[in-house]
């Protein structure tokens, strides 16, 4: 499934901004690297489910089939 949000740098750059600025647990004097981990980890997290949103959102409309299965394993 073809993203229609663009992963490019300035956007990726834009939304760890966006965390940042925005979330609660940062604090613009205390900014060092383990927060801007954090705000990209934020950033990265919210692109994936961004995506697994859509992906969803595919299945649904082309009301796709699933196969599961159970391991014998987990009977044990």
């Amino acid at each position: 499934v073809s993203s229609s949000s663009s992963l490019d740098s300035s956007s990726i750059a834009s939304n760890i901004q966006f965390h940042a600025e925005f979330t609660p647990s940062f604090s613009p004097k205390d900014f060092g690297l383990p927060k801007a981990y954090q705000a990209t980890s934020l950033s990265v997290r919210d692109s994936l489910i961004k995506n697994l949103n859509e992906t969803y959102e595919h299945y649904e409309k082309i009301n796709g089939k699933e196969a599961c299965y159970l391991s014998m394993e987990f009977l044990q």
